[in-house]
């Protein structure tokens, strides 16, 4: 079973929180992945510029960073283990002012702490293919509910 932790630093993010782990979970499950563990962080445009400047030279605000563990995360019962995929980072005032969509964002890190990437357009085709995919299959759960 998959484990979606999600963590606001302000209570004005707490809102957001119910429908980010249902959107990463569903996403898990349309990727056929089980035992996942993913951290996502809802934080202010000053904590994600402070960590876009720390971890990726870069002293501007943006959308979503995504940190991969590559590590394995026990817990309870202990004898359960779990694949710690990694941290996600968003930002959900930014991605407002810009007219983005945040469950979307959310997907493109967890894509990224799965592997995938954009660099090239191979990849960009595969990634933006799955994204279309994983957004389709939450659109027609959340017309049957």
């Amino acid at each position: 079973m998959n484990q979606v932790v999600v963590l606001s630093s302000s209570r004005r993010f707490n809102k957001l929180e119910r429908e980010l782990k249902s959107v990463i979970t569903s996403a898990l499950i349309y990727l056929r992945r089980s035992s996942a563990y993913v951290e996502i962080y809802l934080v202010s445009d000053i904590m994600m510029k402070s960590l876009n400047s720390r971890f990726r030279g870069r002293r501007r605000v943006t959308n979503v960073l995504s940190f991969n563990m590559n590590k394995d995360f026990f817990n309870s019962p202990p004898k359960v283990l779990h694949k710690h995929l990694g941290e996600i980072y968003l930002t959900p005032d930014y991605i407002r002012n810009r007219h983005e969509d945040l469950g979307y964002l959310a997907i493109h890190g967890l894509l990224h702490l799965l592997g995938y990437a954009h660099n090239k357009k191979r990849d960009r085709i595969k990634m933006e293919s799955l994204e279309s995919g994983i957004l389709r299959r939450l659109r027609r759960f959340n017309r049957k509910a």
